[in-house]
């Protein structure tokens, strides 16, 4: 397997997962402060030019919850996601939906607010409303959280728990939402933070600052 991969972006995620699996991978790193998504190179390997990319001998696979499906069913050993329970394992992807749609792209209005709007009032108004919306998308797993749970669906933990713990550590940024709303997501973060696979994928990227911080 191969990941292509943007240091500290959301293909961390996908990152960790293969960590966690424990099986061999390797890394490629597509760097965006050049354009090298954008590269016809690139372009051939994911035509929509961003990262993650994950090749795999049938081909390749795009998209978090896509790759992290695939993982998960391919290496079920390594207990990614409830397999075996439709149901359960629907719970797994519905998390997974709700980080991409919703959290992942308010986000992106800080990071490409020219996809939205244009002009330099549009994009600051954009910038501005994230917090807001971050704080209040962010409430919905603190209040799944607060049930006393160790990890998002309960005793077992998955890749939903990855998933969180990355976007989680955006919040240290300090421009899309306060982390001391969410006390017990911060507390899950701190957890996820301590596992072997994921200090390695994180030192591996070398983005310990911003994803090590506080915990």
């Amino acid at each position: 397997m191969k990941l292509f991969l943007y240091p500290g972006a959301c293909s961390l995620i996908p990152h960790i997962a293969l960590e966690e699996i424990g099986k061999p991978y390797e890394t490629v790193t597509v760097d965006f402060a050049t354009g090298e998504q954008l590269s016809p190179e690139y372009l051939a390997i994911n035509p929509k030019g961003r990262v993650p990319a994950l090749a795999v001998d049938r081909g390749v696979i795009t998209e978090i919850p896509a790759i992290l499906g695939y993982l998960a069913l391919t290496y079920p050993d390594a207990g990614l996601a409830p397999v075996g329970d439709a149901f359960e394992f629907a719970q797994v992807q519905s998390f997974h939906l709700y980080m991409a749609t919703t959290i992942h792209v308010l986000f992106r209005q800080i990071s490409r607010p020219e996809v939205y709007a244009d002009g330099e009032d549009a994009h600051a108004a954009l910038k501005a409303k994230v917090p807001e919306m971050s704080d209040h998308y962010f409430q919905y797993i603190e209040d799944l959280l607060s049930d006393g749970r160790r990890w998002v669906h309960g005793d077992h933990y998955t890749s939903s728990d990855i998933y969180l713990y990355v976007f989680a550590s955006y919040l240290n940024m300090g421009d899309r939402g306060d982390p001391e709303k969410i006390p017990h997501v911060w507390a899950h973060r701190s957890r996820v933070a301590r596992r072997p696979a994921v200090v390695k994928a994180v030192k591996d990227e070398g983005v310990e600052r911003l994803f090590l911080h506080g915990v």
